[in-house]
């Protein structure tokens, strides 16, 4: 069992079905290890979740976390600058933003 944490809700922390230990969830390759962060996705892309790995990410389907597409470099779809060719960290963001290190 997990908790999910929604900002907006008055009793924010609520108990979910995800597996405690993020190997319990299969992810694919390229980013079944060595994963650096991973963000859901909003508005017209809240159907997915994005997993990175130092210089790639992956598109995942949100509920079945199953490949949507092969992974692509991070510097050119996430419009990072050109010369960041590699993340160390993701953070996902209250509401629509997110963060790179």
């Amino acid at each position: 069992m997990g908790v999910q944490y929604d900002w907006t809700a008055p009793d924010r922390a609520h108990p979910t079905d995800q597996p405690r230990r993020l190997s319990t969830i299969g992810l694919p390759s390229p980013v079944d290890r060595d994963l650096v962060g991973m963000l859901r996705g909003q508005a017209a892309f809240s159907a997915y979740a994005y997993a990175f790995r130092r210089d790639q990410y992956v598109r995942l389907d949100a509920t079945t976390l199953a490949l949507d597409r092969p992974a692509q470099a991070i510097a050119g779809p996430w419009s990072l600058p050109s010369h960041w060719t590699t993340v160390d960290a993701v953070f996902p963001g209250g509401g629509k933003k997110a963060r790179f290190a």
